[in-house]
């Protein structure tokens, strides 16, 4: 590549083949400039012969004009010359961004048609590797000036007449199979396939992202839990795979063909922790990057979507049943809501079919699929504001939902994470600020907030030390983090997994930080807002991670002791129990749902502390039972006599009954 060189037009580096008087590489204006020279020369002086005449450029150009020549007129309706010219008018970056996508139908393991857009009969195209520029015009048939040339010009005019008129933007309706733009776009296929060998970026610069993609790459296959699965094995394409999603940083989107993605990753059988692990590893090279953290959030939403295909697992799609069984989830759903009394007014002028089919779109958005109409909370807002729905029924949906899956078979880990994924539109549909509106929309806006916020912290004491060991402007960027974490709509990009590998030995947060922080935080939020149910939900979601960031998370706990399994034995004893308590039984036994389901969805609430359910929801839900004092109180001793065979780890749960009691009971 040491022939390659730039002008301060031309931009991109451009091959050029040397003469042979010539050692060095010239500029392409230069070049081109000297070619039109030697041009002019041999048409001025056709009887002499040209010293160009025998180049291998020359030879060159020719072949290829011959053969294109050859193949335009092949078909009479496309019949076209040649035409050299000096000057192109489509630039040299233009011709580049169309030409690489013979690179990506080259590097793409599924051959799909390529078809090159329509180009103008008196248009240039750029031949890459070659200094001549061919335009393509159609030959306009000549006639001889004669007496009978008005004769022919009038029967000329006639049948222009009796032919119908196709306007200029509908050529492609009167072009044949063969057309012009086909054997161009077939020609470009067969010639020029293997010379394009670069992809030009549009975003970001390339010589960053290598760099930051190759010491991602060198990161994780010397990690000691990650590089066991890439010793001995075909690590080809995946650079280019990190490279595509550090790209985010830089404003790229993200091409991937998901079928690639998992034919690649499915040799080195992933498994869920080492996944956490690798996400870990991008976390910080973004960090490294310094990349804006509404990006940074949004690659590892991006991660998250490929986290099936990296785990070689079933989809979401897959995972509720497809088409069939989205549209199934939707009926089901909406005749038990027809049924209730806080819901059914809101549908009197609408059709169970028709309702569930708009439910069904919206479902597969919850679970990202590719097909789903990606509604905005500005259209969800619109479509639900002339209902002025309330909490109410906004939690009765929830239940609803959530039974008709518990019925279907769908395994309680998905039930929660689409629970927690609806109460990113919860909101827009009750026609509310969200934590996120609240905080862009106050006096000076985000950057004001974040401001204000570290100022608070600094005239703590100790958070001050806190913010003098780390420094001002991580700590910074950290409350950032913070503050977008509890946005609802990255409610998937960090997961509590994700908090837990980050925070895991860190013992740099104490509890006494935690709480002041946390205290700070709630200060600065009601400053902004005084909804309550958004003081609430966001208090909520610091209690949610404090096990977490203490290193005492409970999911953990539970997947030791053996996870799904020990809810269920946990409720199976417990339904035993409450059988034998008449009060009590009276109470589930007015419930919609049977005891034992209502019991572990309780027990996956409580003990695995993802709340998927807040506690407003758990208050409306409850009103409606009007237990009592005695009724709970029996609960409470049912639960205690069930966890006495149980491990000590787990006695927690009694503490969180008791909290839950002031939400549940009304007296």
């Amino acid at each position: 590549m040491h022939n390659l060189s730039t002008s301060p037009r031309c931009p991109i580096k451009f091959p050029t083949e040397h003469m042979k008087q010539d050692s060095k590489s010239m500029a392409f204006r230069d070049f081109i400039q000297m070619q039109q020279t030697k041009d002019d020369m041999r048409f001025q002086n056709t009887r002499r012969l040209s010293p160009l005449q025998g180049s291998p450029i020359n030879s060159k150009k020719e072949r290829w004009e011959k053969q294109l020549n050859t193949l335009l007129r092949s078909d009479q309706q496309n019949e076209l010359v040649i035409k050299h010219s000096s000057q192109c008018q489509i630039a040299l970056k233009d011709f580049v961004n169309k030409a690489k996508n013979f690179r990506s139908q080259q590097q793409s393991p599924a051959k799909t048609a390529y078809q090159l857009p329509l180009i103008g009969d008196s248009q240039d195209i750029i031949l890459p590797n070659s200094p001549v520029h061919f335009k393509f015009t159609p030959i306009s048939t000549k006639t001889k000036v004669s007496s009978f040339a008005g004769l022919r010009n009038v029967q000329d005019q006639l049948e222009q007449l009796r032919k119908p008129k196709i306007h200029s933007h509908h050529r492609e309706l009167k072009q044949q199979p063969m057309t012009q733009t086909e054997i161009i776009s077939k020609f470009f296929e067969t010639k020029f396939q293997r010379i394009i060998k670069t992809q030009i970026k549009q975003y970001g610069c390339n010589e960053l992202l290598d760099q930051h993609s190759e010491t991602l790459y060198s990161r994780i296959i010397q990690d000691r839990q990650l590089k066991v699965k890439f010793q001995g094995k075909s690590l080809k394409y995946l650079k280019d795979i990190y490279k595509s999603i550090l790209g985010i940083g830089y404003t790229q989107e993200i091409l991937l063909d998901p079928f690639r993605m998992r034919s690649i990753h499915a040799p080195l059988f992933i498994k869920k922790e080492q996944f956490i692990r690798f996400k870990y590893f991008f976390i910080n090279q973004f960090m490294d990057m310094e990349t804006p953290v509404e990006l940074l959030f949004k690659g590892c939403y991006k991660l998250e979507n490929f986290k099936p295909l990296i785990l070689n697992e079933k989809s979401d799609f897959e995972i509720f049943g497809g088409e069939f069984g989205i549209n199934e989830i939707a009926k089901n759903t909406y005749e038990k809501i027809f049924k209730d009394y806080t819901l059914s007014p809101y549908f009197k002028a609408i059709e169970l079919e028709e309702q569930a089919v708009k439910f069904a779109k919206l479902f597969a958005q919850l679970i990202d699929h590719t097909e789903s109409p990606n509604y905005t909370l500005e259209v969800l807002r619109e479509r639900h504001v002339k209902y002025k729905l309330t909490h109410v029924q906004l939690a009765n949906f929830k239940f609803y939902l959530s039974t008709t899956l518990q019925k279907l078979g769908i395994r309680f880990k998905h039930i929660r994470m689409l629970l927690r994924k609806m109460d990113t539109y919860k909101f827009a549909i009750l026609n509310k600020q969200s934590l996120q509106e609240s905080i862009f929309s106050s006096p000076g806006g985000y950057r004001e907030f974040i401001d204000s916020f570290v100022r608070l912290c600094t005239s703590e004491p100790i958070l001050f030390d806190l913010v003098q060991k780390r420094g001002k402007q991580r700590f910074t960027a950290h409350c950032e983090n913070v503050f977008h974490y509890f946005f609802r709509d990255n409610v998937k990009s960090i997961t509590d997994s994700d908090i837990e590998s980050i925070h895991k030995n860190k013992t740099i947060i104490s509890e006494k930080v935690f709480k002041k922080f946390k205290e700070k935080a709630m200060q600065a939020v009601s400053k902004v807002t005084n909804d309550p149910i958004l003081l609430s939900d966001f208090e909520e979601d610091w209690e949610e991670i404090t096990p977490i960031l203490l290193n005492r998370p409970r999911k953990t706990i539970i997947k030791q002791l053996g996870g799904q399994h020990v809810i269920n034995r946990i409720a199976s004893k417990l339904e035993n129990e409450i059988m034998q308590r008449p009060l009590l039984y009276k109470v589930f036994e007015d419930n919609e749902s049977s005891v034992g389901q209502n019991l572990r969805c309780k027990l996956n609430l409580i003990l695995y502390g993802l709340h998927f359910y807040k506690r407003t929801d758990i208050e409306v839900l409850h009103k409606r039972l009007r237990i009592r004092e005695q009724p709970y109180f029996e609960f409470q001793q049912a639960m205690k006599i069930v966890m006495q065979d149980e491990p000590q780890k787990l006695y927690f749960i009694l503490d969180v009954i008791d909290d839950y009691k002031k939400h549940i009971v009304f007296d």
